[in-house]
């Protein structure tokens, strides 16, 4: 299985739009659908149930408002927060933001006082909450108002669901200080080194990867690290007649800190 630093990303990212055409808007819109998925069925028990989005204004944002669009046009009540300014955010995250108002659905400033307070009710009264707000490009240490909203997010008796990392982990090493305690992260094209490296990794909770349909050529191409997991372990190893002595298959060595 293949992992890779954040700068491997981009560099994937780059290259699925040079070389393939596949542009940015197009996996945004692929990372909305596979959170829209995870967030339907995680909520498919509750009755009138409401989900929460509170999204950032980069490009992680951007995937949270995608996946905002799609679960609200699967008949489900949303409500959507934005940390700062949607007028500041990146490209693609301001038009699904018009997109989103577009259907009636306002996208509140949660750095305003009383928006914040707003807030803090629909965390009483709705079934989830999407965590979009830092991705891969968060470069530690988290400020204020963030640590406030995260620390609210962990106190809040509902299921959290972060995009691609949980908010205030760092991609390439798994540091995390203060960052959103996570029930599942959607891991998006390949997984990081923070879904694995701890303390990072205990705040995923479980980790659900999709690769956006990216080609395993270019994955494999940009990507420095492979990660043996069981089934690549699996894999190597011959099945063992019973009456077999273990001298049979070899020795093997082991060098650990």
């Amino acid at each position: 299985m293949r992992v890779a630093y954040r700068h491997e990303i981009v560099k994937i990212e780059a290259e699925l739009s040079e070389s393939y055409g596949i542009p940015m808007i197009l996996l945004m819109e692929r990372a909305g659908n596979a959170v829209a998925r995870r967030v339907i069925n995680g909520i498919r028990m509750h009755d009138n149930p409401q989900v929460i989005f509170i999204c950032g204004t980069g490009n992680n944002g951007g995937d949270g408002l995608a996946a905002a669009s799609h679960v609200h046009a699967g008949g489900v009540k949303i409500k959507v927060y934005m940390c700062g300014n949607i007028e500041k955010a990146s490209e693609l995250t301001k038009m699904y933001g018009n997109i989103i108002e577009k259907t009636g659905i306002r996208v509140r400033n949660i750095h305003d006082a009383a928006v914040f307070s707003e807030f803090l009710g629909d965390l009483r009264s709705s079934h989830m909450v999407v965590d979009a707000m830092y991705g891969v490009g968060f470069r530690a240490p988290m400020k204020e108002p963030e640590v406030r909203i995260i620390s609210e997010l962990n106190q809040a008796e509902i299921p959290v669901l972060s995009i691609d990392l949980p908010s205030g982990v760092v991609c390439d090493t798994g540091y995390a200080d203060a960052a959103v305690q996570a029930d599942e992260t959607v891991g998006l094209i390949l997984p990081k080194p923070a879904h694995y490296l701890h303390p990072g990794a205990s705040n995923c909770g479980n980790l659900v990867l999709d690769s956006l349909s990216a080609p395993r050529s270019v994955l494999v191409k940009n990507s420095s690290i492979e990660a043996i997991d069981v089934q690549r372990a699996s894999s190597m190893l011959k099945i063992r007649p019973n009456d077999s002595p273990k001298g049979t298959y070899g020795k093997t060595l082991i060098v650990a800190g």
